[in-house]
Protein backbone atom coordinates (compact mmCIF):
# COMPACT_ATOMS: atom_id res chain seq x y z
CA UNK A 1 0.00 0.00 0.00
CA UNK A 2 1.39 3.39 -0.93
CA UNK A 3 2.13 6.07 1.63
CA UNK A 4 -0.12 9.13 1.70
CA UNK A 5 1.50 12.10 0.06
CA UNK A 6 2.82 15.05 1.98
CA UNK A 7 0.61 18.17 1.98
CA UNK A 8 2.99 19.71 -0.57
CA UNK A 9 2.73 16.71 -2.90
CA UNK A 10 -1.04 16.63 -2.46
CA UNK A 11 -1.59 20.25 -3.54
CA UNK A 12 0.97 19.87 -6.33
CA UNK A 13 -0.94 16.81 -7.63
CA UNK A 14 -4.23 18.71 -7.51
CA UNK A 15 -2.76 21.69 -9.36
CA UNK A 16 -1.10 19.52 -12.01
CA UNK A 17 -4.16 17.33 -12.64
CA UNK A 18 -6.54 20.29 -12.80
CA UNK A 19 -4.28 22.15 -15.23
CA UNK A 20 -4.04 19.10 -17.52
CA UNK A 21 -7.79 18.51 -17.43
CA UNK A 22 -8.39 22.17 -18.33
CA UNK A 23 -6.02 21.73 -21.30
CA UNK A 24 -8.11 18.81 -22.51
CA UNK A 25 -11.28 20.85 -22.00
CA UNK A 26 -9.80 23.72 -24.01
CA UNK A 27 -8.90 21.37 -26.88
CA UNK A 28 -12.40 19.88 -26.87
CA UNK A 29 -14.07 23.30 -26.99
CA UNK A 30 -11.78 24.56 -29.75
CA UNK A 31 -12.58 21.42 -31.77
CA UNK A 32 -16.31 22.08 -31.25
CA UNK A 33 -15.81 25.70 -32.31
CA UNK A 34 -13.93 24.82 -35.51
CA UNK A 35 -16.42 22.15 -36.58
CA UNK A 36 -19.49 24.22 -35.73
CA UNK A 37 -18.16 27.17 -37.76
CA UNK A 38 -17.25 24.87 -40.65
CA UNK A 39 -20.68 23.24 -40.65
CA UNK A 40 -22.46 26.60 -40.49
CA UNK A 41 -20.46 27.83 -43.48
CA UNK A 42 -21.04 24.52 -45.28
CA UNK A 43 -24.80 24.68 -44.78
CA UNK A 44 -24.89 28.38 -45.70
CA UNK A 45 -23.21 27.58 -49.02
CA UNK A 46 -25.63 24.69 -49.48
CA UNK A 47 -28.68 26.96 -49.02
CA UNK A 48 -27.22 29.37 -51.59
CA UNK A 49 -26.77 26.45 -54.02
CA UNK A 50 -30.38 25.45 -53.39
CA UNK A 51 -31.51 28.96 -54.31
CA UNK A 52 -29.34 29.26 -57.42
CA UNK A 53 -30.24 25.83 -58.81
CA UNK A 54 -33.84 25.73 -57.58
CA UNK A 55 -35.27 24.67 -60.96
CA UNK A 56 -32.95 21.66 -61.04
CA UNK A 57 -34.07 20.51 -57.58
CA UNK A 58 -37.79 21.28 -58.11
CA UNK A 59 -37.97 18.68 -60.86
CA UNK A 60 -37.03 15.98 -58.36
CA UNK A 61 -38.31 17.23 -54.97
CA UNK A 62 -42.04 18.02 -55.01
CA UNK A 63 -41.88 20.12 -51.83
CA UNK A 64 -38.63 21.85 -52.70
CA UNK A 65 -39.76 25.38 -51.74
CA UNK A 66 -40.64 24.23 -48.23
CA UNK A 67 -37.34 22.36 -47.96
CA UNK A 68 -35.38 25.46 -49.04
CA UNK A 69 -37.17 27.68 -46.49
CA UNK A 70 -36.67 25.09 -43.74
CA UNK A 71 -32.97 24.81 -44.60
CA UNK A 72 -32.52 28.60 -44.43
CA UNK A 73 -34.32 28.84 -41.09
CA UNK A 74 -32.33 25.87 -39.73
CA UNK A 75 -29.03 27.58 -40.64
CA UNK A 76 -30.18 30.80 -38.95
CA UNK A 77 -31.28 29.01 -35.78
CA UNK A 78 -28.12 26.87 -35.70
CA UNK A 79 -25.94 29.98 -35.97
CA UNK A 80 -27.75 31.53 -32.99
CA UNK A 81 -27.45 28.33 -30.95
CA UNK A 82 -23.75 27.87 -31.76
CA UNK A 83 -23.10 31.52 -30.89
CA UNK A 84 -24.82 30.97 -27.56
CA UNK A 85 -22.51 28.11 -26.63
CA UNK A 86 -19.48 30.45 -26.77
CA UNK A 87 -17.02 27.61 -27.28
CA UNK A 88 -14.08 29.91 -28.05
CA UNK A 89 -14.71 32.16 -25.03
CA UNK A 90 -14.92 29.23 -22.60
CA UNK A 91 -11.80 27.68 -24.17
CA UNK A 92 -10.00 30.97 -23.56
CA UNK A 93 -11.07 30.91 -19.90
CA UNK A 94 -9.75 27.35 -19.60
CA UNK A 95 -6.46 28.49 -21.13
CA UNK A 96 -6.14 31.38 -18.67
CA UNK A 97 -6.92 28.95 -15.86
CA UNK A 98 -4.35 26.32 -16.78
CA UNK A 99 -1.66 28.94 -17.39
CA UNK A 100 -2.33 30.37 -13.92
CA UNK A 101 -2.24 26.86 -12.48
CA UNK A 102 1.08 26.14 -14.19
CA UNK A 103 2.58 29.30 -12.68
CA UNK A 104 1.24 28.24 -9.28
CA UNK A 105 2.66 24.73 -9.75
CA UNK A 106 6.13 26.18 -10.44
CA UNK A 107 5.89 28.60 -7.49
CA UNK A 108 7.98 27.71 -4.44
CA UNK A 109 5.40 29.07 -1.96
CA UNK A 110 4.15 27.26 1.12
CA UNK A 111 1.26 24.78 1.05
CA UNK A 112 -1.30 27.04 2.71
CA UNK A 113 -0.76 29.92 0.30
CA UNK A 114 -0.83 27.51 -2.66
CA UNK A 115 -4.14 26.05 -1.49
CA UNK A 116 -5.63 29.54 -1.22
CA UNK A 117 -4.32 30.61 -4.63
CA UNK A 118 -5.56 27.33 -6.13
CA UNK A 119 -9.07 27.99 -4.80
CA UNK A 120 -8.91 31.62 -6.00
CA UNK A 121 -7.96 30.52 -9.53
CA UNK A 122 -10.79 27.99 -9.71
CA UNK A 123 -13.37 30.56 -8.59
CA UNK A 124 -12.87 32.68 -11.73
CA UNK A 125 -12.89 29.79 -14.22
CA UNK A 126 -15.78 27.57 -15.30
CA UNK A 127 -15.45 23.97 -14.23
CA UNK A 128 -14.46 21.25 -16.67
CA UNK A 129 -16.77 18.35 -17.44
CA UNK A 130 -16.47 14.84 -16.05
CA UNK A 131 -15.73 13.76 -19.62
CA UNK A 132 -12.65 16.01 -19.66
CA UNK A 133 -11.38 14.33 -16.48
CA UNK A 134 -12.07 10.87 -17.92
CA UNK A 135 -10.28 11.85 -21.15
CA UNK A 136 -7.30 13.02 -19.10
CA UNK A 137 -7.05 9.70 -17.29
CA UNK A 138 -7.57 7.68 -20.48
CA UNK A 139 -4.97 9.68 -22.40
CA UNK A 140 -2.30 9.60 -19.70
CA UNK A 141 -2.83 6.09 -18.32
CA UNK A 142 -4.00 4.07 -21.34
CA UNK A 143 -2.63 5.86 -24.40
CA UNK A 144 0.63 7.20 -22.95
CA UNK A 145 1.22 4.48 -20.33
CA UNK A 146 1.98 7.00 -17.57
CA UNK A 147 1.17 6.68 -13.90
CA UNK A 148 -1.05 9.41 -12.47
CA UNK A 149 -1.17 9.84 -8.71
CA UNK A 150 -3.23 11.94 -6.36
CA UNK A 151 -2.41 12.14 -2.66
CA UNK A 152 0.22 9.44 -3.14
CA UNK A 153 -2.26 6.94 -4.59
CA UNK A 154 -2.33 5.88 -8.24
CA UNK A 155 -5.44 6.83 -10.18
CA UNK A 156 -7.05 4.24 -12.44
CA UNK A 157 -9.03 4.41 -15.64
CA UNK A 158 -12.23 2.38 -15.17
CA UNK A 159 -14.03 0.45 -17.90
CA UNK A 160 -16.73 3.11 -17.86
CA UNK A 161 -14.14 5.82 -18.55
CA UNK A 162 -12.66 3.78 -21.39
CA UNK A 163 -16.08 3.16 -22.91
CA UNK A 164 -17.11 6.81 -22.48
CA UNK A 165 -13.88 8.00 -24.13
CA UNK A 166 -14.50 5.86 -27.21
CA UNK A 167 -18.27 6.49 -27.24
CA UNK A 168 -17.92 10.30 -27.20
CA UNK A 169 -15.56 10.17 -30.17
CA UNK A 170 -17.72 7.74 -32.14
CA UNK A 171 -20.83 9.88 -31.56
CA UNK A 172 -19.02 13.15 -32.39
CA UNK A 173 -17.44 11.94 -35.63
CA UNK A 174 -20.58 10.08 -36.72
CA UNK A 175 -22.61 13.25 -36.21
CA UNK A 176 -20.07 15.36 -38.12
CA UNK A 177 -19.96 12.80 -40.93
CA UNK A 178 -23.75 12.66 -41.19
CA UNK A 179 -24.04 16.45 -41.21
CA UNK A 180 -21.55 16.59 -44.08
CA UNK A 181 -23.13 13.75 -46.08
CA UNK A 182 -26.81 14.79 -45.81
CA UNK A 183 -26.52 17.83 -48.15
CA UNK A 184 -24.37 15.84 -50.56
CA UNK A 185 -26.96 13.06 -50.69
CA UNK A 186 -29.73 15.64 -51.17
CA UNK A 187 -27.85 17.31 -54.03
CA UNK A 188 -26.94 13.98 -55.63
CA UNK A 189 -30.52 12.65 -55.54
CA UNK A 190 -31.72 14.24 -58.81
CA UNK A 191 -28.46 13.39 -60.58
CA UNK A 192 -28.62 9.74 -59.46
CA UNK A 193 -32.28 9.52 -60.55
CA UNK A 194 -31.42 10.81 -64.04
CA UNK A 195 -28.54 8.34 -64.38
CA UNK A 196 -30.67 5.37 -63.27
Amino acid sequence: MSEPASPTDYIQDKIWITSRVRMIGERRLLRYNVWSLFLLAYYSVFTVILSVFSEYFKSFYTHFDGIAVAASVAVLVASLVVGGFRFERTASLYRDCYLSLQRLYDDEGDVRSKQKLYADILVVCPNHSNGDYHDFLFTHIILEGKEVTSNGKPLHCTWYMKFAYVWRRVVFWTLVGMLILIPLAFAAGPFAAKCA
